[in-house]
């Protein structure tokens, strides 16, 4: 679609992106010792930020950190309800920007004109995006996204080769898209020691 529309190909990565989803459920952890070491560091006179105002004995913490529990409000990497909500969280922002999720596939997300004619297409592989559309239509995404999700660009320059889980994409000269996993085929040849011949370099 992307070739003959003439359409630009971009990669978006969104950073820690199932922390910025709600935890569904009431959980909680031991106080990590990352927290502790945090709290230590600050200056005495600096712990009543409000990371810090539900702690109502920083000293007994610091000396029992075992002893005291932390609620979880996040969706944290390790939990196993985490994927799904992010997925959920990331569907909505995406409805609400007014793109309509494919019913053959939950991971695709596509955006019209007004005329009706398809504008972009996103497709969402964990915090990895995929769009195709024009540059304008890129760049009006990448605003709405911004301001949801901590987000990441990858180059916009069309004649880049484009790495997305492990796809190798490429636009040729005649303005074709290559798809490959030529790099990945290589990791897997060394890896079992294989000779490989006639692989583009």
């Amino acid at each position: 679609i992307a070739a003959n529309q003439k359409w630009h190909v971009n990669l978006i990565d969104v950073a820690q992106a199932y922390v910025a989803s709600d935890m569904d459920v009431e959980m909680y952890m031991r106080v990590p010792p990352e927290l502790v070491d945090a709290i230590r560091s600050e200056p005495n006179d600096s712990r009543s930020g409000d990371w810090m105002k539900n702690i109502t004995d920083v000293d007994h913490l610091l000396d029992n950190p075992r002893m005291y529990m932390t609620r979880v409000r996040k969706a944290l990497y390790g939990a196993k309800q985490s994927g799904r909500l992010w997925f959920g969280h990331a569907s909505e922002k995406l409805i609400a920007a007014g793109y309509v999720q494919c019913s053959k596939d939950p991971c695709v997300f596509s955006t019209r004109n007004d005329d009706g004619s398809l504008k972009g297409i996103v497709v969402m592989y964990v915090d990895d995006f995929l769009y195709l559309g024009s540059a304008s239509a890129f760049n009006g995404f990448h605003k709405q996204i911004s301001k949801d999700f901590d987000v990441t660009i990858g180059s916009t320059d069309q004649r880049d080769v484009k790495i997305w889980n492990g796809l190798e994409i490429r636009r040729l000269d005649d303005g074709r898209i290559s798809v490959t996993q030529v790099s990945k085929i290589r990791e897997m040849a060394r890896e079992y020691k294989i000779v490989l011949d006639g692989l583009d370099n």
